[in-house]
């Protein structure tokens, strides 16, 4: 193979003559050392393993690494600088990754959860990548996936290391297994369908990752059994029955269990679980668990994004809405823009919304109303509106409404305007001109008018009835409307108005409401030209 040739003396050399200061791990095959070798720039540290004279069986081990390593590069695989098979010694060189293993790391609360989110990625892509995917005729099955095998680089990026168990076999369908003689791998990893077997698959690392997952969300080491775990049984068998009683919480490292996004934990502990599976074809595939954990990960970043941005009673407010569990599966982002476009909340009755300044708005349904004159009023429905009816007035002469509501999720501090909102007959026309109307109407026993109603670029129109500065001791607004004066001109005109529009405030728009009779009326009787829809609490 075209690989880079290192002799035995250099190799004595850069590591101190197999010094045991230089030695950084051990394994079934041999000893790691850590080195020095030259360099076009220098010096360059490497690792090399010296494989163990004692477990040399025709040097299968050596050659079959180096035909993995050879052949399967790929960034989350470590790889190879070179090898050496002088004086009867079998060594392979690799890149050195300066963070050492990743069973060093799980007690150390510095290891964020988001850094643990992306190192399982790193190794689900790596793992994906020998597993073969769908495009290669190979597949490598590694056989002692474990944390101790997981090297991290200077800026943690993982990599897959220790192939001396592993061995390559056909990628298809039909075969996807090997059956084995002898059961290798390291006991608190080993699948337990594999044990039982000693048929190993691709199914077999999923196992083995899938108790990787849970040491790094644990914060211990599958070997760690003290304080934990009765019997002596291991983690993934622990984890798995903590999940399976929603008790999994309680082995969550605590250096973490604040940073954890609930709904990251939820789609991590799940495909985690899944790894573990008794049922090897039930279990995912690398790549499924690749698309998992970069799920979590998003839920976790679009919190660190959106959750400061979002009211700091959003979940209150949500909870009042119809669809509450949105607050644990939506992420943070969906939910600031709901909250922008706005939502229904109390039963519908309500419609919530947040402006360009954040400052937050009200609209009150017509079914909130009181109508002393229900003779003169009935009901339809609009498609596609904010709610779900409205209150049609078929004589505004004699309106004879009360409104009175609390305004719970307003801005503090903010000025508000509080309008009532109409539209006349079926029209979408509308003017740049106000629109004449002498609304009367009470507060508070004094009687007050608006004379002028504005045009909003949905063909409704709004006449503003009172403005306040919204403070804790602001009380309910209530209001009884008695009459609009309205001459058959006036009617007229308004009908036929030009589609100018002025400059005024923006309001979210109904551009889609259609008027829809449900019950026939005659048209000869008195014309219904008010729907009665909202009263709404505009920031100014």
């Amino acid at each position: 193979m075209d690989i880079v040739k290192i002799s035995f003396e250099d190799i004595k050399y850069a590591t101190d003559n197999f010094s045991n200061e230089k030695c950084i791990g051990m394994g079934a095959l041999g000893k790691m050392f850590k080195g020095q070798l030259p360099h076009a720039n220098g010096h360059k540290f490497i690792a090399a393993k010296l494989f163990d004279r004692e477990y040399g069986q025709g040097d299968t081990e050596f050659y079959q690494e180096l035909e993995i390593l050879f052949k399967f590069k790929h960034r989350n695989v470590i790889g190879l600088e070179g090898y050496c098979d002088e004086m009867d010694e079998r060594i392979i060189v690799y890149e050195y990754p300066s963070n050492g293993s990743l069973n060093d790391w799980l007690k150390k609360t510095d290891l964020t959860w988001m850094k643990r989110l992306e190192i399982c990625i790193d190794v689900a892509i790596g793992l994906d990548f020998l597993h073969g995917g769908a495009l290669r005729q190979e597949a490598v099955i590694h056989r002692d996936i474990k944390s101790s095998n997981i090297l991290l680089s200077g800026d943690l990026e993982a990599k897959i290391n220790d192939f001396g168990l592993s061995l390559i076999s056909q990628n298809n369908q039909e075969i996807d297994y090997v059956k084995m003689e002898t059961i290798a791998g390291t006991e608190c990893y080993i699948d337990p369908a594999y044990r039982k077997t000693g048929i190993i698959s691709k199914a077999s690392d999923i196992y083995s990752f899938g108790v990787v997952l849970f040491e790094i969300l644990c914060g211990i080491s599958a070997y760690e059994t003290s304080g934990y775990i009765n019997n002596q049984q291991y983690l993934g068998p622990l984890a798995k029955n903590h999940y399976e009683h929603n008790k999994l919480n309680e082995l969550v490292f605590e250096g973490i269990k604040e940073q954890i996004v609930p709904q990251s934990l939820s789609i991590y502990a799940k495909i985690a679980y899944n790894c573990l599976h008794d049922d090897r074809n039930q279990r995912p595939t690398a790549s499924e668990v690749v698309a998992q954990l970069n799920e979590a990960k998003d839920f976790h970043v679009d919190c660190e994004m959106w959750e400061s941005r979002l009211p700091s009673d959003y979940k209150e407010i949500i909870q009042q809405s119809g669809t509450p569990e949105i607050c644990y599966t939506k992420k943070k982002k969906d939910l600031y823009d709901m909250l922008y476009e706005g939502i229904l909340i109390q039963k519908g009755k309500v419609w919530f919304w947040l402006d360009s300044n954040n400052n937050r708005n009200e609209m009150i349904s017509s079914t909130l109303f009181t109508y002393k004159n229900q003779s003169s009023q009935k009901w339809r429905r609009i498609r596609k509106a904010r709610f779900e009816r409205v209150s049609l007035m078929m004589d505004v002469s004699d309106l004879k409404i009360q409104i009175k509501i609390t305004a719970k999720f307003l801005t503090l501090g903010a000025t508000y305007g509080v309008y009532l909102v109409f539209k006349l007959g079926e029209s979408n026309k509308i003017s740049s001109e106000p629109m004449y109307v002498n609304l009367k109407y009470k507060r508070e026993d004094k009687t007050l008018h608006a004379y002028f109603a504005t045009w909003r670029e949905d063909g409704w129109m709004m006449i503003e009835l009172h403005r306040f500065l919204y403070d804790k001791d602001c009380g309910d607004f209530e209001a009884k409307h008695e009459e609009i004066e309205q001459s058959k001109d006036d009617v007229q005109q308004i009908l036929s108005a030009n589609s100018n529009m002025g400059q005024m405030q923006q309001f979210p728009a109904d551009n889609d409401e259609i008027y829809e009779l449900t019950q026939n009326y005659d048209m000869g009787a008195k014309v219904p030209f008010l729907f009665l829809t909202k009263f709404i609490l505009c920031e100014k």
